[in-house]
């Protein structure tokens, strides 16, 4: 997302400094003032001749149709305001019973109001750009649980939709794809969780076993990067997290063929950050340890006890445990952070 910031008061001093500063760490900068323009104008051209987006725009804070219209031109020359710093102020020494009702009015005109002003004016952008994602939700067997999460996103106002694909097949995941940009837009970040698993001895294993296991938990990982890498390469921006184990870490008796799987998305994860880091790509994977879902509960209550004693924390994991690793990952808090496998176990693997 481009980078906008708007400083009001910044001609001289302060703000000046600070427009000089966001510009040199990659803003575009809108300039305002409102009598000192010879200045507004040299910094103008001290930004623009290193190279920096930069806009001078004269408007007094107090006045809230300036304000409207200096922020209307700043998104249409610059874009949406993304960094709001309030610099303009006024100051003034006198005795409290010589304060004027004008000078009073004018403090808090400036000083306050303009504030006001300026935080309405970009507010309506700012929360909508972090107000969340648009979410599309994948099933293949499980319609009326996906149905129940589609209903209870829509009911807390988000955008969200539901769509059936088995991600082992191309066609299938290049029509959710599709679906996806047609209703919500295109695909900004990526997180491939989908996944089966298996328990048997490895010589019972087999071919159709080892070939679906694999088809999903790894070939779907494969078809949908694929298919939403595109768009993320043309913005040189987007975020994929995938989802391993900590038996693709460390392997686990009995069930061969989903830690191969595993372990061979963690190896797609790193070698794809690699690939797609210079493109501005970012590239994750999360490794859950034992987590109280469906998938294990035909472990049974005794085998699921025993496993909750053998995790340090004395638990088991639960999906909420997984999806604030997600994300975080997700967000521009972990934005220097690619081809790492981050493991969510309680402590299990020692």
């Amino acid at each position: 997302m481009k980078k906008v910031a708007l400083i009001t008061g910044s001609s001289r001093g302060i703000g000046r400094a600070e427009a000089i500063a966001l510009a040199r760490r990659g803003y575009a900068v809108c300039i305002n003032y409102i009598e000192h323009e010879a200045e507004a104008q040299e910094t103008l051209h001290l930004l623009q001749s290193e190279g920096h987006e930069a806009i001078a725009v004269r408007a007094d804070v107090s006045n809230r149709t300036e304000v409207e219209a200096m922020v209307r031109e700043t998104e249409k020359r610059l874009g949406y305001v993304t960094l709001l710093v309030n610099n303009a102020g006024i100051a003034g020494q006198c005795l409290f019973q010589d304060l004027t009702p004008q000078h009073w009015e004018r403090m808090l005109g400036v000083n306050l109001t303009g504030a006001f002003n300026t935080i309405q004016a970009v507010l309506p952008h700012m929360l909508h750009e972090h107000s969340g994602y648009a979410v599309c939700i994948n099933y293949i067997e499980h319609e009326a649980e996906a149905q129940e999460t589609l209903h209870l996103l829509q009911s807390e106002g988000h955008e969200a939709i539901a769509v059936r694909a088995d991600v082992s097949n191309r066609t299938e995941v290049e029509a959710m794809v599709r679906e996806t940009e047609k209703r919500l837009g295109y695909v900004t970040l990526l997180v491939n969780n989908a996944g089966i698993a298996g328990q048997c001895l490895f010589q019972d294993l087999t071919p159709q076993h080892w070939e679906r296991m694999l088809g999903v938990n790894l070939t779907g990982a494969f078809n949908t990067i694929q298919a939403v890498l595109p768009h993320m390469l043309h913005e040189h921006s987007g975020c994929i997290i995938n989802t391993s184990s900590i038996w693709g870490q460390h392997g686990a008796s009995c069930e061969v063929a989903y830690s191969a799987s595993k372990h061979a998305v963690i190896g797609l994860s790193r070698s794809l950050a690699m690939e797609l880091a210079p493109s501005g790509i970012r590239v994750n994977c999360v490794a859950p340890g034992v987590i109280d879902t469906d998938m294990v509960k035909v472990l049974g209550d005794e085998t699921l006890g025993m496993l909750a004693e053998d995790t340090p924390l004395g638990r088991l994991g639960t999906p909420e445990d997984i999806a604030a690793l997600v994300a975080f990952l997700a967000s521009e808090e972990a934005g220097f952070i690619t081809g790492q496998v981050i493991t969510s176990d309680g402590g299990f693997i020692k």
